[in-house]
């Protein structure tokens, strides 16, 4: 059903021209044939509007408003019922109804007795005529008038209510259904704005502790990732004595330890290069090739020692020096010779000539790492992982050192057959 609702005036009938939900929180405003010209019953309509003292809120869910209007309306409360009717009448059948309407509404729907009642519907006799002429379909209601007859002009029956139900009885519709009010989800939404700022507040100051916690591991864990251990270590040494510092390198430590590949010696294929004499070594025939652990006769010579260690699985990797000390571990100083190797696709490979030939007492010591990226930079440990016994204090700490942060140290001696 098509309503249109006239409000019955003195100066004549207003018919209200469209009804407009606006942003929940803003003043309800009546204007004047859509133009930005709100009339002074404005304050009196949003008062009708809004929870505690109006009704439409409660009816609707909703609590801001604007209606146009096509003509003046100053003063009183007798627009109450038209609007209400307007606000909550449903369009829900092909059939049009015109509805004429004073009287004001209470918060307990009754519709009170107005003023002028008989003016009103004289004003509106005109408009009902041309209304009747056109076969439209129309209906008066007004507040309960022992002086008002039963009939206004023109034979048009006008109905006298008592409240609003009434109304919507002899029009045959029911009342639009109250939504969720805008305001409870205005309410949720600002609620929730509020606990989402509160959130921020309390989390924002969390971050910056666990940010500031972390920022010194995360550091950390960089230099490792970039394989600079000695920047690294001394980075971590440098730090406070605080709890705090120590928990923070408790919590690298124990990262590393379980990003770091399963302890295992890497697998060592060796192999040595014989002559019968010492001159034998220089000549480019009459030299053999045996495993570097087999027995040599003394006349014989050990030229050249190879050894390629592999990586036990695919995440590591392998790196480390060779010492050579021809009189014995840690004597004479410094070593004869000492190399780095080479890195391959297998792992990792030593190729040593001997200009000072092995006796009985020489000793070769290979020190390997394992880990996931290869070391860079100077790396003080290797002077004593390659000269101390492996029992000795110094050479497990040097080993520890290396070991906490995330590589294991894997020793091999190789002595003259």
């Amino acid at each position: 059903m098509t309503v249109t609702v006239y409000i019955l005036t003195t100066k004549g009938p207003v018919r209200i021209q469209r009804i407009a939900e606006e942003e929940w929180g803003v003043q309800s405003v009546i204007c004047l044939d859509g133009r930005a010209q709100a009339l002074p019953i404005s304050s009196r309509y949003d008062a009708f509007v809004r929870n505690p003292t109006g009704v439409i809120e409660r009816a609707t869910g909703h609590g801001a408003y604007r209606i146009d209007v096509d003509q003046m309306i100053d003063n009183g409360d007798s627009w109450q019922l038209g609007v209400y009717l307007a606000h909550l009448s449903e369009n829900d059948t092909d059939k049009d109804i015109h509805v004429f309407a004073t009287g004001e509404v209470d918060r307990e729907l009754r519709v009170r007795p107005v003023s002028h009642v008989s003016e009103k519907l004289e004003q509106a006799d005109d408009l009902m005529c041309r209304l009747q002429s056109e076969g439209k379909r129309i209906r008066v209601f007004v507040p309960q008038d022992d002086d008002l007859g039963p009939t206004g002009s023109q034979g048009v029956e006008v109905d006298q209510v008592t409240h609003v139900d009434q109304v919507f009885d002899l029009l045959g519709i029911s009342p639009s259904k109250p939504r969720m009010p805008r305001r409870d989800q205005a309410a949720r939404s600002s609620h929730d704005k509020t606990t989402s700022q509160r959130t921020v507040l309390w989390t924002l100051p969390v971050l910056l502790i666990v940010g500031w916690f972390l920022w010194a591991p995360i550091n950390w864990m960089g230099l490792a990732n970039d394989g600079k251990l000695l920047e690294l270590e001394e980075t971590i040494d440098e730090g406070s004595a605080s709890f705090i510092s120590g928990f923070q390198k408790r919590l690298f430590f124990m990262v590393q330890g379980f990003r770091a590949p399963k302890p295992g010696m890497p697998e060592l294929l060796g192999e040595m290069t014989t002559a019968a004499n010492p001159s034998g070594c220089n000549a480019k025939t009459d030299k053999q090739v045996l495993a570097w652990d087999v027995g040599v006769p003394m006349m014989d010579e050990i030229c050249e020692l190879n050894v390629q260690a592999t990586a036990r699985s695919g995440n590591e990797t392998i790196v480390g020096r060779m010492a050579y000390w021809p009189e014995g571990l840690g004597k004479g100083g410094t070593p004869e010779r000492t190399m780095r190797g080479s890195a391959g696709n297998a792992g990792h490979t030593w190729s040593l000539e001997f200009e000072k030939l092995p006796t009985q007492n020489a000793i070769v010591r290979l020190v390997m790492l394992t880990g996931r990226v290869a070391p860079s930079g100077n790396q003080p440990w290797y002077a004593v992982l390659l000269r101390e016994p492996i029992d000795s204090a110094a050479f497990i700490a040097a080993k520890a050192r290396i070991e906490r942060l995330g590589y294991h140290v894997f020793v091999h001696d190789w002595e003259r057959p």
